[in-house]
């Protein structure tokens, strides 16, 4: 069947920064569930759903199709948005580094429509498919296939969508889940809080 999937790869890990992220997406995420990478990687995926997964040295974002086929440009950030359809053999690849495009290309059963910058070193020039599964490496520091298909993402919704989503969890879960959540940001921002406290005084002492 081959994968039909978009989504966008960066080589920054946003877990503990997700209003970022959403402000990169130009949307804004809700959490609601943590689900496996087999299901965050699944094909077809609503045009309201966006997993993601998190590593040490990344973070992959999926989504509908039609969100993922522009560049997506991050300062000091490197950057694969994507979209691939192993069944129609269609393949959108753009690639940034620092705000600034570096490749880009757009391929439709074997024939390049667009080809904008130098290839890459992970590209394979007779596959597309191919070539976004390298970079996905690249970027992330990971093999995508390497990925265990039981580890966590984290599974978000549009805020304000309206999208009528069916739980995995059960209502305790979930609330344990979110809570979770919510306590860790807050903790993360008491202690940027403590952070900006102690480097006014600083500033206060130097004056």
């Amino acid at each position: 069947m081959g994968f039909n999937i978009a989504g966008a790869v960066f080589n920054k890990n946003f877990e503990n920064h997700v209003e970022e992220l959403s402000n990169i997406l130009k949307i804004e995420l809700e959490f609601v569930e943590i689900v496996d990478f087999e299901s965050a990687s699944e094909n077809w995926k609503d045009e309201n759903i966006f997993d993601v997964y998190f590593c040490e040295t990344g973070t992959i974002v999926f989504g509908e199709s039609n969100r993922f086929v522009d560049e997506i440009f991050v300062p000091d950030c490197k950057v694969l948005s994507f979209e691939m359809s192993e069944v129609t053999m269609a393949f959108w690849f753009n690639y940034t580094e620092n705000g600034k495009l570096i490749r880009s290309f757009m391929e439709v059963e074997g024939n390049r429509l667009t080809d904008e910058g130098e290839p890459l070193p992970s590209e394979d020039p007779e596959d597309g498919s191919e070539s976004i599964w390298n970079q996905i490496g690249v970027v992330l520091g990971k093999s995508f296939h390497e990925i265990d298909l039981e580890e966590k993402a984290h599974r978000y919704i549009v805020k304000g969508s309206n999208l009528e989503y069916e739980y995995d969890l059960s209502e305790e879960e979930i609330k344990s889940v979110i809570s979770s959540v919510n306590l860790t940001n807050k903790n993360i921002s008491g202690s940027q809080n403590r952070k900006a406290s102690t480097e006014k005084k600083w500033w206060e002492f130097w004056k």
